[in-house]
């Protein structure tokens, strides 16, 4: 019988689980398989604790155990399965990392936010074409956010900044409605945030910026809601910076049950999703930029790439 050229990757985040199952193709690239996300706030509370709590430990835990079993019945030669701000940051992430492999059959790799961006940068060069243009790529967690500048296929500058929706969310926006004097400080730590991680370089301004994560999906299917547009995909959807002002101007008047009902808005992002859009909205201000383009996948597809060549299954499928 030939050996299945099945893998599967998963991404541990502060918000969210999400796991992938492709299968490498002839052609040198890959089909998916299965998509699962589960939405189990691992950072929820942290900011007073510093700890995973006992409720979204078991969720996390319940999750992997079905993504495992998921990935199983597909008939996976490997899972790839990192874990990022929240399990970096807790004081018992790295006993999370060894209850979730006895436990729920998932070994998992604690990664940096550098090595975040990485896989993001993967991704984000499997989709787009970036010629010799001057562009910023982000990636937007539920902890941290990580920002790279780039020109064409030069990374110039790579930054990783606790400035992910839940941490902002709880630190800043304790109001519903949010008040204009907590968006008004929201702005300033973010500001400062960035100014302060590139202050000793120049760069040109940015030609677009490249962004994945949940709260760039959402803006895109928020968005495409809005104009009636089919939101199977947002992957490289086009957004300019007046949209995102227009879009952030809504949500920061509703309360959060109305964002729950939100057409384009998964329910469980309502809580953190004005913060998330304020940091795109400055994060395109600081770059200079006016456009938008959503890499729907991001750092899990990363993850999807970096393991078809780990284990030679493009090589193999491709022969």
């Amino acid at each position: 019988m030939e050996e299945t050229k099945r893998l599967a990757a998963i991404d541990i985040g502060t918000n969210s689980i999400r796991c992938l199952v492709v299968e490498a193709t002839p052609t040198g690239d890959y089909r998916l398989l299965d998509d699962e996300k589960a939405t189990v706030r691992l950072g929820e509370g942290m900011q007073a604790s510093g700890r995973i709590s006992k409720t979204a430990w078991e969720r996390a835990r319940v999750a992997l155990k079905r993504m495992r079993e998921i990935a199983d019945g597909l008939g996976v030669v490997a899972i790839e399965a990192v874990a990022t701000s929240a399990v970096r940051k807790a004081k018992n992430g790295a006993a999370f990392v060894a209850v979730m492999k006895e436990e729920a059959g998932v070994e998992v790799q604690v990664i940096s936010g550098e090595e975040e961006a990485e896989l993001a940068i993967l991704s984000a060069r499997h989709n787009f074409s970036m010629g010799s243009s001057h562009y910023a790529l982000v990636d937007i967690g539920g902890g941290s956010a990580e920002l790279v500048f780039a020109t064409g296929e030069a990374i110039q500058d790579v930054a990783s900044m606790e400035l992910g929706a839940v941490f902002l969310s709880e630190t800043f926006l304790r109001h519903d409605p949010v008040t204009g004097k907590e968006l008004k400080a929201l702005r300033a730590h973010i500001r400062s945030c960035l100014q302060k991680a590139f202050s000793d370089r120049s760069f040109p301004p940015r030609q677009y910026l490249i962004g994945s994560g949940g709260t760039i999906t959402s803006i895109g299917t928020m968005l495409m809601a809005q104009r009636k547009e089919g939101y199977d995909s947002v992957d490289r959807y086009e957004v300019l910076h007046s949209d995102v002002v227009h879009l952030l101007a809504m949500l920061e008047r509703m309360p959060c049950r109305e964002r729950r009902s939100l057409s384009g808005l998964s329910p469980e992002r309502a809580d953190i999703i004005v913060a998330g859009v304020v940091l795109v909205e400055e994060l395109m201000r600081f770059l200079g930029t006016n456009i938008l383009r959503i890499n729907e996948r991001g750092i899990r597809e990363g993850l999807i790439l970096r393991g078809l060549d780990r284990h030679d299954l493009l090589a193999a499928s491709a022969a």
